[in-house]
């Protein structure tokens, strides 16, 4: 039995296992266990280990770890795919207010819209050095794409969540207002966009972002009118951006548009991107794209997956300078 070992052989058993898995074995035997665990720092600092754990030690470690090594804890990962009611938990108990110091939040797996807004309220009221957040939203068909939009609105892109890194994750593709985009912190941004203005927007508000990654909604129609006298001197507007991701799975979006946003981008030194080229591909080739690049200047890596629907083989041997 664990109870009757020496300490030493019990923090070199540790040295083998995760935190997760020591709280899980250990837990429960004595609470003299505990400020042994926390004197050995074998949770500190990083709690990503609440992801597939039971419900009770979750609740064990909410109620007797959280409170007692929470001054010293920077980056938190919450993960409800099997432990659902994770989130609703900590902001039932505000355990926010026990993390002074946290710097990174991850949620994964986020299913209730309200929960996300009550945590936002909370972040705003106790975590005055978090910078940097992930947010993985899978809501349910049943909830508005435009509450989800207004969710990140007010939280995220109004300026009250001074962020550096955020991250969505979700389904739901994001609207952008204007003039309620004000995020003059942001260096990295991960979002999925309903409309391709919304680009423009970001562009517009995002002085000092570095890494940018967009993808669009895949049900987006192109509207003429969402680039109408777009002033895009984005040599300008992104002076830092050094690292471009654009996915567009949209099946007729003109590749003038794709162009438009790339050609000025003259500070990149990364670019991903995947598009899918309107019709028959007649407005893309090899040539065009190599124009399109030339202008990056300071371009180190290229990573990108075109998709052309050819209708005929014929048009494959036409366009054999995609290939040279």
């Amino acid at each position: 039995c664990f109870a009757f070992l020496p300490d030493l052989v019990i923090f070199e058993i540790f040295q083998y296992l995760k935190p997760a898995e020591i709280l899980q074995s250990f837990f429960d035997l004595y609470d003299s266990w505990l400020p042994k665990l926390i004197d050995e720092k074998v949770c500190l600092k990083s709690v990503d280990y609440l992801s597939n754990i039971p419900s009770e030690l979750f609740i064990y470690i909410c109620a007797k770890i959280i409170p007692k090594i929470g001054s010293t804890i920077l980056f938190m990962t919450i993960n409800e795919e099997k432990t659902y009611g994770q989130l609703k938990l900590i902001n039932d108990q505000q355990l926010f207010r026990l993390l002074p110091s946290l710097t990174t939040l991850k949620l994964f797996h986020i299913i209730n819209l309200s929960d996300l807004e009550i945590c936002f309220e909370l972040c705003l009221k106790y975590l005055s050095l978090l910078i940097d957040l992930t947010v993985g939203l899978y809501t349910n068909r049943f909830v508005l794409k435009s509450s989800v939009s207004d969710t990140i609105h007010k939280y995220i892109f109004n300026g009250s969540l001074l962020l550096e890194v955020f991250k969505l994750v979700s389904p739901n593709s994001c609207r952008l207002q204007l003039p309620n985009v004000k995020q003059n912190n942001l260096r990295c941004l991960t979002i999925s966009l309903e409309r391709f203005s919304d680009i423009f927007i970001l562009f517009d508000n995002l002085p000092v972002i570095e890494y940018l990654s967009i993808e669009l909604s895949e049900n987006y129609i192109f509207d003429e009118s969402d680039v109408h006298d777009y002033d895009h001197n984005l040599t300008e507007k992104l002076p830092c951006l050094k690292h471009f991701t654009f996915i567009s799975t949209v099946p007729h979006l003109p590749y003038k548009l794709f162009e438009m946003i790339i050609q000025d981008m003259i500070h990149l030194q990364q670019l991903s991107f995947k598009y899918v080229a309107s019709g028959s591909g007649q407005d893309i080739s090899g040539i065009r794209l190599k124009k399109t690049l030339s202008k990056l200047i300071n371009l180190t890596r290229l990573d990108f997956l075109l998709i052309i629907a050819y209708r005929d083989n014929h048009n494959i041997n036409d366009r054999h300078d995609f290939l040279s």
